[in-house]
């Protein structure tokens, strides 16, 4: 995983977006960074902010669901 992504896992700033936006870009950041620039992703959510601790726990989750989509599928 690029250190960007790193960085947005860890941002405070992201607790302020809305979650469909903020998943959204990072998904791009890890489908940018598995050198699999073909895959298309779309994200769509209710428009809720979660705190930064919930939103810290969705993030890892969906991380590793997409990396490991990209790496074996």
């Amino acid at each position: 995983m690029k250190r960007w992504v790193h960085r947005r896992l860890h941002d405070p700033k992201s607790v302020d977006q809305p979650i469909e936006s903020y998943i959204s870009a990072l998904c791009l950041d890890l489908i940018k960074s598995s050198d699999t620039p073909a895959v298309r992703l779309t994200v769509k959510a209710q428009p809720i902010v979660l705190d930064l601790e919930s939103l810290m726990s969705v993030s890892l989750i969906i991380a590793e669901l997409v990396t490991n989509s990209l790496k074996h599928a």
